[in-house]
């Protein structure tokens, strides 16, 4: 077997250090997704499968972070303001909040839970499956007030059948509207709901 240019006889190749050292605190942590944020950028020769890692520690991106937040809350607000907005991140944010659900999550990840939405969206479009109106995605805290306001026409998540986890089977997006109307349900509404409890579970007579 011939010798690479570079390698002369003897030579061992030397294995890849495990550990790396933060350059802002001088701390050595090991090369993992607990201690550094991974880099994946091709251009740099880097993937998902075989990552760089950022020269700074988690610990010190985030004391950075936190001040950065601090000394500009407005930029920040508005930034997360305008993401929480956006569908992937107002779904993301009804994502985290409904894995603290005492009934349990069906789904195996996000990218599960958003594919679920976007099956509804290919069928209903922004509408409301009860009632018919066109749904937003309005950030629901109020900046000056520092508390949450509802927007009747926002997506909200709506169990088929309740003390079930969130599943395919058992999750529709609906307005905010129609959810606070099931607990004084109207004609139209029992019709519609009745329609997604055949639909996903073969029959309207479940407990």
């Amino acid at each position: 077997m011939s010798l690479r240019k570079t390698e002369k006889p003897g030579y061992v190749p030397t294995k890849r250090k495990s550990t790396k050292t933060c350059r802002r605190c001088g701390e050595e942590y090991p090369k993992d997704r607990d201690h550094f944020y991974p880099i994946t950028d091709q251009r740099l020769g880097y993937s998902k499968e075989n990552p760089g890692w950022s020269y700074i520690c988690i610990p010190c991106e985030n004391k950075r972070t936190n001040k950065y937040k601090e000394l500009n809350p407005e930029k920040v607000w508005k930034r997360a303001t305008k993401y929480a907005e956006t569908p992937h991140g107002f779904m993301t944010n009804m994502w985290n909040n409904m894995k603290k659900s005492k009934d349990g999550v069906g789904f195996k990840n996000f990218g599960e839970f958003w594919e679920h939405w976007e099956e509804q969206v290919r069928t209903y479009g922004m509408k409301c499956p009860y009632l018919g109106i066109e749904m937003t995605m309005v950030r629901g805290k109020s900046r000056a007030a520092g508390k949450f306001i509802k927007t009747p026409t926002n997506v909200s998540r709506d169990k088929i059948l309740p003390g079930r986890p969130y599943s395919k089977k058992n999750l529709v997006f609906v307005s905010w509207r129609a959810n606070e109307k099931k607990h004084n349900i109207t004609p139209r509404i029992a019709r519609r709901f009745l329609s997604f409890v055949k639909e996903r579970y073969g029959t309207e007579d479940i407990e």
